[in-house]
């Protein structure tokens, strides 16, 4: 789509195909698209033999990954995306750096930090907004604190567990009340 010049995520598009194949196969010779869709199920049995075994559910695990064409082009829509566990670890690998952790810790105002890990993730080949970068570590920082707070008798599990304990350490471990140190981190951006 982009190599046409329209600009839609991947969830756009899945989205779309599924709304023209339910219009296709309950609206009949009503429905708009028919005779396009109709040709398109015509070869899709071909190679098939079947229209019936066709998943709407099914995309693929790196939709989200990628290649930023000229800079930081970011779909407008692609915060609804999920992460991949790639672009996750490629996001924690550079937030959980010795020189981004020493930066937060002399700053009050985290943004331009986000913007630079933004760029380095568009770089990598991951299309990911500043804002969204952010909103990713909050949710993980959360994750692994209530992970932390229910492990006590409960067999469960962290994806990034061994990363997130890099970066924060001994910090929610050991702190009786973790949300006091947050505070600072979560200054206004």
């Amino acid at each position: 789509m982009g190599d046409g010049g329209y600009i839609r995520s991947s969830e756009q598009c899945y989205t779309r195909i599924k709304r023209l194949k339910y219009g296709f196969l309950h609206e009949k010779e009503d429905y708009k698209f028919y005779s396009e869709m109709d040709e398109i199920f015509r070869r899709e049995l071909k190679v098939d033999d079947s229209v019936a075994d066709t998943q709407d559910t099914e995309e693929p695990e790196d939709c989200t990954q990628r290649k930023a064409a000229s800079g930081a082009q970011w779909v407008a829509d692609s915060s609804k995306l999920p992460w991949s566990d790639g672009e996750t670890e490629a996001l924690l690998d550079l937030w959980g750096s010795e020189e981004v952790q020493e930066t937060l810790k002399g700053c009050t105002k985290n943004k331009h930090i986000f913007i630079q890990i933004s760029e380095v993730m568009v770089s990598q080949g991951y299309m990911r907004t500043p804002e969204q970068c952010q909103t990713r570590i909050k949710r993980l920082r959360a994750n692994f604190r209530h992970f932390l707070e229910g492990r006590k008798g409960e067999k469960q599990e962290c994806k990034f567990f061994e990363q997130l304990v890099q970066i924060f350490g001994s910090k929610y471990v050991s702190n009786s009340d973790p949300l006091t140190e947050d505070a600072a981190e979560d200054v206004e951006t």
